[in-house]
Order: structure tokens, then C-alpha cells, then sequence
């Protein structure tokens, strides 16, 4: 039996994720009283988990995180929030998986930070060395006054890796959720149209890394090479924060909130290429699940059943998870702010038809859990009585008839692969950034060889390999690697050669 079969034959007990993306410009996680309260509203839908937004904007809602705690005066300031909601979530058997937004840095709209350590203020547009992303007009923010990370910047690339490393080692986390971990889009009318080229990525650093990889200068927007840099440089992040949460927690399940605009792929002639995840946004989350650097997908599916052409596109990108259920799991994330919770209903329907292979469900979001809450026609007391009865208490059968376990991992719960990651440095221990290794193995394994690039702190990382002996080669360095079930072999590679 394969990994997948099992993995279903799981699911069709019952098991699935069900959960809510709890924001943090919202109330439920900032008082003990808010996340009683929140803890009350999961368990009467019958839900099993809360994504808990606890990085923002580079601020964090806790005391042990890399970025400074927020200034968010709604806060009491006499509890950690995250730990908090996880001490009372694990009580009533939830689960609470920390939701990072990792692409944005700030907002115009708000006042700069406060504190004197937010990354803004150190490394903000004023800064000396900023870590921004700059649009190829030389636009520090999107068309929303939103500031990016610059994922191709070394100082970018490392303190996000510090920020999801750190919640999974100073709390008890079950997940990690990684949120906005891709470009800013073109401009909002874009979502319609794939074909328009990225405008971002063109922060002075991100350019020198980029001439140093290919030669290459003063690339326009839609240079393909230009494009496939920027793409490997988010898939470089997502791959090292993989490595760092694994070393740390095997069992912690990460996840990111993939995008899902317009049509599915199977309606694009360019297929998975022609969208917008995988040309404008570089978020290839597709790759990241071939290469098993990412748990769970959570589509972010957000359509309104009340549109026609809306309710056609929802059901076509669940259709097209099932494409995507080999090794890992992919929910599908629903707007509950965009429908009625007999829409609600009528698209979870949806996912039980339509995607029997899918691993779940995710409302978005907690706060908004109606249109009419969005539209500020409803409370939010009012709504949450109505989604109870669409969901778990009404005339029909229920969709979410008795709580139920979380989907499991397989891969990780039972594992029968492994892991290859290490560093790559020079003989004065200076990391080799964009270092080509190579992972072979010594046996007959079609998989292999792996040929990845080194992020820009030397670290590499190869995931999902049979067990066996291993060769791990960059540049002059050759060692030997034993990888078993479930572990991760760890290498330190010193060369001083040039890559080939």
C-alpha cells in the first residue's frame, strides 16, 4: 500500500482539518476572555483547529518570538496571547497552528511602528540597508501602501527564517501557516490577467545576487530568467524554513495559504504555468508540494456561490486538488465572509463531491464569518448562531455532523523516508550563497540525483529520500550521508571552488 492510499483510507474514517483563520486585526486572541469566547465558537461547529495570525506585520503576538511584541493596544498586557490560546485550545482538544504573514513588512496607512527593533525602522525605506522589494519603477509599496520583504535580500531571507523558527521552538505549536510568502502583485486588476508581467524584485541587493548568479544586469519585468530567480528566491525561503522547523519539531505540520485567482489551471492554456501564483506572485506552491517542502496547501479559495462565474471558479480549483493529493495534503480554504452559511454549506458540499482526495476545510475568517457580518448587516453573535445551524444543528444533515480527529501525516506520523541538509561554506566560513549541490544516491534510486542551490546563508536542504547511503557533493566537498526513516542527515561542506 503507497503512502497516499493510506493516507486516505485515513481520511475516510473521518479525520480532516477543520479549522478558522483567526485574524489579529480582529478580536478572539488578545484577552483570556476573547479566547474563551473563540475556543466556545470552534467547538460548536464541531472544528478541530484555529490558524491564529500571530505575526502581522513583523510585530508578534506573544513574548517569545524573533520580532518585537505588538504594540496593538487592544492586547492585555499581562498575557502571552499565543501561548494563551494554546494552553486553552489543547484543553478542548484544538489544535492552533501559528499564522505568520511573511511577505509584508508594513502599511502606510499605519503610524511606523514603536518599537525601536521593528524591522521597518531598521530596515525600512529610510533605512541604510533596506530590506524591502522595489517595483521596476522604484515604488517601495503595492498599489494597496503595502511594503514587502525582498526575498532575494540575505538580511529578508534570514530574519523570516529566525521568525518561523522561532515560534516552533518556544511554543507548542501543532502547525505553522505561512501567509503572503510570494510577491505583490502587478496591480489589482491583474487577477484576470496572468499574462502581466511581475513588477517587483528590484531591491539593489536582490539585483547584485541576481547578476552574480547569472551574469546578468538591468533585467526587464517579464526576463524569464529575471522571473525564475525570483520564484527560486521564495522557494529558497520556504525550503529553509522546512529544514529549520523539521530540526527542531518533526512532528510540527507547515503549511502555507496558496493563492487561488480567477480560473483553475485546467481552464489555461499554459495549464499550472498560466496562472498567477506561478508567474506573477512566484508562489509555485505546486513544486513546493512535488518537493515536499510544505505539510498541507491551504487554498485560499475565497468565491462567492452567490456569482455564477464565481461559483463555477470555486468549484474548478477544488476539482483541481485533486491533482495535487499524492504525498500531501491540501485543504480548501472558503470565504465565509463572502457568503451566507447556507452558501457556506452549499461549497463545503462542494469539497465532499467534487474533491473526495482533499484533507479539509478552512473558513476565512473567524472574524467574518458571514457576508452579512462583512457588509455590517449582522452581528457577529447573530452570525455565529446561523452557522452553527447551517453547519452542525439545522433541519438538513449536518456537513460537520460530530467532531473528529485532524487529518494525519503519514509521511511524518509513519514515516519510511528521509531527509539530506547541511551548509556549504568556504575555509574562512564565509556561506557559499547560491552554491550548487548535488544528492545522489548509492543505489539504483530513480529519484535521485537532486541538484538544489544553496540559500544565502550556505544552508541547503533535500527532502524525501529512501533510506540508504548517500552521496552529498558541493564543489570539492564529497561526503557520505546515511539517511533513515524520518531523520534528518545533516552535513557541513567547506570549498573553496567555484561552482560549475
Amino acid at each position: 500500500m503507497s503512502r497516499s492510499d493510506t493516507q486516505h483510507e485515513v481520511h475516510d474514517d473521518g479525520a480532516e482539518f477543520r479549522g478558522y483563520w483567526l485574524d489579529a486585526f480582529n478580536p478572539g486572541l488578545k484577552t483570556v476572555s476573547e479566547i474563551e469566547t473563540t475556543i466556545d465558537r470552534v467547538q460548536a461547529t464541531n472544528c478541530n483547529a484555529i490558524v491564529a495570525q500571530v505575526v502581522r506585520r513583523a510585530d508578534f503576538y506573544g513574548d517569545r518570538g524573533h520580532p518585537p511584541r505588538t504594540a496593538d493596544d487592544a492586547v492585555d498586557d499581562d498575557i502571552d496571547p499565543l501561548a494563551t490560546l494554546i494552553e486553552h485550545a489543547h484543553d478542548a482538544d484544538i489544535e492552533v497552528h501559528g499564522w505568520m504573514v511573511v511577505g509584508k513588512l508594513w502599511d502606510d496607512s499605519l503610524d511606523v511602528p514603536s518599537q525601536p527593533d521593528h524591522p521597518f525602522n531598521t530596515h525600512g525605506p529610510e533605512s541604510d540597508d533596506p530590506w524591502i522589494t522595489y517595483s521596476v519603477d522604484g515604488d517601495p509599496t503595492d498599489s494597496n501602501g503595502n511594503y514587502y520583504f525582498e526575498y532575494g535580500h540575505p538580511g529578508a531571507h534570514r530574519y523570516l527564517r529566525e521568525t518561523a523558527r522561532s515560534i516552533v521552538a518556544n511554543y507548542d505549536v501543532d502547525g505553522l501557516n505561512l501567509d503572503f510568502i510570494r510577491y505583490p502583485g502587478p496591480d489589482p486588476e491583474a487577477n484576470a490577467a496572468p499574462e502581466q508581467p511581475p513588477r517587483f524584485g528590484y531591491n539593489p541587493v536582490a539585483l547584485d545576487r541576481y547578476e552574480a548568479a547569472t551574469g546578468r544586469t538591468d533585467p526587464d519585468p517579464d526576463d524569464e530568467s529575471f522571473v525564475e530567480w525570483r520564484r527560486e528566491q521564495v522557494t529558497a525561503l520556504m525550503r529553509r524554513i522546512y529544514h529549520a522547523c523539521f530540526a527542531i519539531d518533526p512532528s510540527v505540520r507547515v503549511s502555507v495559504d496558496a493563492v487561488t485567482r480567477w480560473r483553475g489551471p485546467q481552464h489555461r492554456a499554459d495549464g499550472w504555468a498560466g496562472t498567477a501564483n506561478y508567474w506573477q506572485l512566484m508562489q509555485d506552491f505546486k513544486a513546493w508540494l512535488d518537493a515536499s517542502i510544505v505539510d498541507t496547501a491551504l487554498l485560499m479559495n475565497y468565491k462567492r456561490e452567490a456569482d455564477p462565474d464565481q461559483r463555477a471558479m470555486y468549484r474548478e480549483w477544488v476539482e483541481w486538488t485533486n491533482e495535487l493529493q499524492s504525498d500531501r495534503d491540501v485543504v480548501v480554504g472558503q470565504g465565509l465572509y463572502l457568503n451566507t452559511p447556507e452558501e457556506t454549506r452549499a461549497q463545503i458540499e462542494a469539497i465532499r463531491e467534487r474533491g473526495p482526495e482533499t484533507s479539509g476545510w478552512a473558513g476565512f475568517s473567524y472574524a467574518t464569518p458571514t457576508v452579512g457580518v462583512h457588509e455590517r448587516d449582522v452581528s457577529r453573535e447573530t452570525a455565529y448562531r446561523r452557522l452553527v445551524d447551517a453547519l452542525v444543528a439545522g433541519e438538513h444533515e449536518p456537513v460537520f455532523q460530530t467532531a473528529v480527529p485532524v487529518s494525519p501525516m503519514p509521511w511524518k506520523d509513519d514515516p519510511d523516508r528521509g531527509h539530506v541538509g547541511g551548509r556549504v561554506t568556504d575555509s574562512s566560513d564565509t556561506p557559499r550563497d547560491q552554491f550548487p549541490v548535488t544528492v545522489t544516491s548509492d543505489s539504483e534510486d530513480p529519484t535521485t540525483p537532486v541538484r538544489v542551490e544553496t540559500g544565502p546563508d550556505g544552508h541547503f536542504f533535500v527532502a524525501d529520500l529512501a533510506p540508504g547511503e548517500y552521496r552529498v557533493v558541493a564543489g570539492t566537498a564529497d561526503q557520505s550521508v546515511t539517511v533513515t526513516p524520518g531523520n534528518l542527515a545533516q552535513t557541513r561542506s567547506v570549498t573553496d571552488a567555484d561552482p560549475e
